[in-house]
């Protein structure tokens, strides 16, 4: 018998190279999985929805994780980022991210994922977690806990196999631990962005927030081995408590 397949779907924070490559360190701990990266940076859930068939349901995997909402936030709080979706994808991204954008796109993905995949795949929806390290007063937060409950409702009407989980607030609890109330409102920097990748290529995530001065991000988006150890947790006691019944 083949030996089972999860994939894993989403934006930067799924990819794993600007960001924590927690897909990468949880395959490790699951050789006997087939781990299957479909992560891709700088894209909102409108470009996900786009290539869900091809890059999800064609593959016929028996574990889906779905992690999406990160640049619809951004997007939908920062006029200058949301026109920059606009022009890199214009086919498809044909206005700026909104919130109700989000929620019709986030319907289509969940919905068509629990039709057409295999009556025996699992669907994991991790909810975006907090951007920046604005606190529960930005409107990056604001808007993340709202997109963080319409994620728990649309599954709530999916089938039994069709699972939420509220990184969101995980996130945001150990957010807070660590910033300890030196909050900073989220400055948008892509070449801070791609300095900290090349940096990554020789130091440790932990050692460029560090250089950058931030407590829980390095670039004031991306995260560090917190959010990869909370992520995880989550989808291994999924799949551990799907492997025991």
């Amino acid at each position: 018998m083949p030996n089972p397949t999860i994939c894993f779907i989403g934006d930067s924070l799924t990819e794993g190279t600007y960001s924590v490559d927690w897909v990468t360190n949880l395959s490790k701990k699951f050789p006997s999985i087939n781990f299957i990266n479909k992560g891709n940076n700088g894209e909102t859930s409108a470009l996900v929805r786009t290539r869900i068939k091809t890059d999800v349901i064609d593959l016929n995997p028996e574990f889906v994780v779905v992690l999406i909402g990160g640049n619809d936030i951004i997007g939908a709080t920062h006029n200058e980022a949301g026109k920059m979706y606009v022009e890199m994808f214009p086919e498809i991204q044909k206005e700026p991210p909104t919130y109700e954008q989000y929620k019709i796109e986030m319907e289509t993905i969940i919905k068509t994922l629990d039709k057409d995949l295999p009556k025996n795949t699992q669907i994991l929806i991790l909810s975006p977690p907090p951007i920046g390290e604005g606190g529960m007063d930005s409107p990056e937060w604001n808007l993340g806990a709202k997109c963080s409950k319409i994620c728990e409702e649309i599954v709530l009407e999916s089938s039994d196999r069709v699972l939420f989980s509220d990184l969101y607030t995980e996130v945001m609890r150990n957010m807070i631990f660590h910033i300890n109330g030196d909050y900073v409102p989220l400055k948008l920097s892509l070449f801070n962005i791609t300095v900290c990748r090349v940096l990554s290529i020789f130091l440790k995530w932990e050692t460029i927030r560090w250089l950058y001065g931030y407590k829980y991000t390095t670039d004031g988006i991306h995260f560090c081995s917190e959010f990869g150890n909370i992520c995880e947790h989550i989808v291994i006691d999924w799949l551990l408590a799907d492997m025991t019944t």
